[in-house]
């Protein structure tokens, strides 16, 4: 796919599509083409490719007709509505290339004119009216639409008549076309309105789909080395056009490492006590273990100081002793006024711990001295002070005390150092400046030579640094850090920064908001630690990170929230929901989106709204959907329950428990709808709230949480979503509680289960007579039931005509 960016060095895959139209596109009518080629609209919709024969009744296609077809209409025939748009002439030839082989030739897709008839598509749109423009986008986004709903049933059915390859460029190119729609509506909008719309969402906006790259991406992945759990990763998080791209990337490291792991758990960072060994660095045949003094790292602590190690060259070689960060009076920290320290974030597993003692074989130490001086100093003087966790936090058993009281003195250590060190493995051995590989000349160090800010990203969050909880305060709490990739160090800040406007300059292959903003969020430094803005922040940067031990989590999130992990570390590691829930009481105040996140929650009266973990498998695309995209607002914590501002509906179940995949009618509860009123009132592409149908049901992987729910708390309850999210415009998370009692003045209600509640599904939709989910036969089971004196449980509706907004949720 030419329109798209590629890594600066990759590992040889090239996705190349071959063009296997037997004739060209007939420059009519998108929607309308299965008419044009004799196949029943509706029935290619659903991926159901026959004609009607007057002899033989259905005859399906062969093969290469139906992907000839596939290919017209899903690639080149979108193709043609953006020239339509763009006002310019489609000549179907743009977008053929010939490519010659040893034994011929073959001809190919080739897109790399796309990113121009982008350009000039946003270009003309700019000069529209604004309801100009909505209304052909609108038209667009309904092409778009119909490309998805085939693309995904046929990637859902693995349809032996499609190639997945021809398949990833029909979602390639729908990902790219999506992506250029949004940024041309809303750069119209600002231009039309200006920057300022009130943090309100217009009446409408274009759709967001999850265009999925086929299962043939992921097996090659897999194959080059990918963890199972970065394969999760990649497919709920990243769009199909990134995950193109990062499956371009050469791995780092044994492609063996990940065979035991799993795809809910990557297990190759995690410490066994027993059997961890400390390493020496890969030129190091065998050297000495460097013992500090232990007795001055305890006093050091007990004096309410920070423990540091000193590196100094001499003409004997590298001497190192321990000292406290008011050894120096009035040193030149310009922050403290305390001797200046830098700071190392590492990967336990990586080699660099200790389990038994405060040590580091010299090799290491010395390896550390070298890094950090010229960190530390910019002159490059012979000496370097460091703080590391290995040496200076006590691990002798009869002084846990004190290593209790390091732990929670963490976010000092990190807020008071000069800058962090960040040393990886694999970043250590990955270069960022784009250079010629075949050039043997230094890097120039300048910001503009970095690579793309895209595969930069995707190089840091598939390190096991970045996956780590331990090593996120280290990045987020310090002032400054450096990242040692294989240049050197780098000031991570800047080259971030410096980089940032990457994601957004081709037009064809923008980057998701995910990937644009993951590492800004890392090195943000606006927002004071504790505050409301800092923890939304800090919340987009959990996801799918792990430790060792889980009741280390509620220790670590105290630390970067910036409460008193003290007053966690003094309930026992073994009661792990004690010390979450002590958490949330501590914090006080939490950001409304807490409450709808997916996953496990605490099993105590007043906090069954709260996360039990903030650590699993939820992604950050739905994080930064949630927290990040809209200011949802703070919830307080009380022993009642979470109060909030939320969106809010009581629901209408006629007597009877709803069900799993439940659908809200709009009308009065208990009005149903016959066949022919369908498709006058529901539209699955844009219907108002007033005629808006949602599906509500059980997240994946938690198809019995209905069943555990008792019956009647499943009896008229209420959905809740959070503040800025509506009913007839959002796929969301959601909650389903308990049918809820005023009292002053606000809504108390109990939570139930985690749901997913969205409109516009494929199947609701559908046009074919029997189709399974469809809104014609869950009205039609609803009716039958209705005369036979019962209710499914499979249809509500709303009890009020505007959303609650106050709530408290116990």
């Amino acid at each position: 796919m030419d329109h798209l960016d590629t890594p600066s060095i990759t590992n040889g895959d090239e996705i190349k599509i071959a063009y296997v139209c037997l004739e060209p596109y007939d420059n009519g009518s998108f929607m309308k083409y299965p008419l044009r080629r004799g196949y029943d609209p509706a029935d290619a919709s659903e991926c159901d490719f026959h004609r009607r024969d007057p002899d033989y009744g259905k005859v399906w296609d062969d093969v290469p007709i139906v992907q000839s077809f596939l290919q017209a209409w899903l690639f080149f025939g979108l193709l043609w509505e953006v020239h339509q748009m763009a006002e310019v002439h489609f000549d179907q030839s743009d977008f053929i290339s010939r490519e010659n082989l040893v034994n011929g030739s073959i001809r190919r897709l080739n897109t790399a004119e796309l990113l121009e008839r982008l350009l000039l598509w946003q270009k003309k749109f700019l000069d529209l009216s604004l309801e100009d423009m909505e209304q052909r986008i609108r038209q667009f986004d309904a092409c778009l639409q119909m490309a998805y709903k085939v693309c995904y049933q046929l990637g859902q059915r693995r349809q032996t008549f499609i190639d997945e390859h021809l398949l990833l460029s029909f979602m390639s190119l729908g990902n790219s076309l999506e992506n250029a729609m949004s940024r041309i509506f809303w750069d119209c909008r600002r231009k039309h309105l200006g920057d300022d719309e009130n943090n309100e969402l217009p009446a409408w906006i274009p759709t967001h789909r999850a265009w999925d790259a086929p299962e043939v991406l992921f097996q090659n992945m897999a194959r080059r080395g990918w963890c199972p759990l970065e394969l999760i990763m990649l497919r709920e998080n990243l769009q199909t056009n990134e995950i193109i791209y990062a499956s371009q990337m050469p791995r780092v490291g044994d492609r063996q490492r990940h065979q035991l792991c799993r795809a809910d758990a990557c297990t190759v960072n995690n410490i066994d006590q027993e059997t961890y060994r400390t390493k020496h660095t890969t030129d190091c045949s065998g050297c000495k273990d460097i013992v500090l003094d232990y007795d001055t790292i305890c006093s050091t602590i007990k004096a309410g100081r920070t423990p540091l190690i000193v590196s100094v060259e001499t003409d004997e070689g590298m001497k190192f002793a321990m000292t406290s960060d008011e050894a120096v009076p009035n040193a030149q920290n310009p922050r403290t006024g305390k001797l200046p320290y830098v700071c190392i974030s590492h990967v336990w597993s990586h080699g660099l711990g200790n389990v038994r003692r405060n040590s580091l074989p010299q090799c290491q130490l010395e390896m550390l001295h070298k890094i950090t001086a010229p960190v530390l100093s910019d002159g490059g003087l012979p000496f370097s002070v460091f703080w590391i966790d290995t040496i200076c936090v006590p691990v002798d058993p009869k002084d846990s005390s004190l290593r209790h009281l390091t732990i929670a003195n963490m976010a000092s250590i990190y807020q008071n150092a000069l800058c962090v060190v960040v040393l990886d493995e694999s970043l250590m051995r990955t270069a960022i400046h784009a250079t010629n590989p075949s050039s043997k000349a230094p890097p120039t160090f300048k910001l503009d030579d970095l690579i793309d800010q895209r595969e930069l990203t995707i190089r840091v969050i598939f390190s096991d640094w970045w996956r780590r909880l331990w090593t996120l305060q280290e990045g987020v709490l310090c002032a400054s850090f450096f990242v040692v990739f294989a240049e050197g160090p780098v000031q991570f800040q800047r080259a971030v920064v410096a980089r940032a406007g990457d994601h957004a300059r081709n037009l064809a292959h923008a980057s998701s908001p995910v990937v644009e903003n993951m590492l800004l969020n890392l090195v943000a430094r606006a927002h004071e630690p504790g505050s409301a803005e800092f923890r939304r922040q800090v919340l987009t940067l959990l996801c799918h990170r792990s430790t060792s031990r889980a009741a280390d989590e509620p220790v670590c999130l105290a630390t970067l929230l910036g409460v008193d992990a003290g007053e966690i570390l003094r309930i026992p590691g073994t009661q792990r929901s004690r010390r979450m829930k002590r958490l949330w009481e501590l914090l006080g105040k939490v950001p409304a989106p807490i409450a709808f996140l997916p996953g496990p929650k605490l099993e105590v009266d007043g906090f069954r709204w709260a996360p039990e973990t903030l650590i699993s498998n939820q992604g950050p695309g739905m994080l930064f959907s949630m927290v990040s995209v809209w200011d949802e607002g703070e919830g307080t914590v009380t022993p009642e329950g979470l109060q909030l501002r939320a969106t809010g509906y009581r629901l209408a179940s006629l007597g009877v428990s709803l069900k799993s995949n439940f659908y809200i009618l709009p009308g009065d509860p208990g009005e149903l709808y016959d066949d022919d009123e369908v498709l006058r009132i529901f539209d699955g592409t844009a219907a108002p709230e007033r005629a808006v149908t949602a599906v509500v049901k059980g997240l994946r992987g938690e198809t019995k949480a209905f069943e555990a729910v008792a019956e009647e708390d499943l009896v008229n309850p209420v959905l809740i979503m959070a503040n800025n999210r509506r009913l007839d415009i959002h796929q969301t998370h959601a909650i389903l509680a308990t049918n809820p009692l005023l009292k002053d003045g606000r809504w108390h209600t109990r939570f139930l289960l985690s749901v997913h509640c969205y409109t516009n599904s494929i199947t609701m939709f559908s046009q074919r007579e029997h189709g399974n989910g469809t809104i014609r036969a869950r009205l039609r089971e609803e009716r039958q039931a209705v005369e036979q004196g019962r209710r499914t449980g499979m249809v509500a509706w709303k009890r009020d005509s505007e959303p609650i907004r106050e709530w408290c949720i116990s």
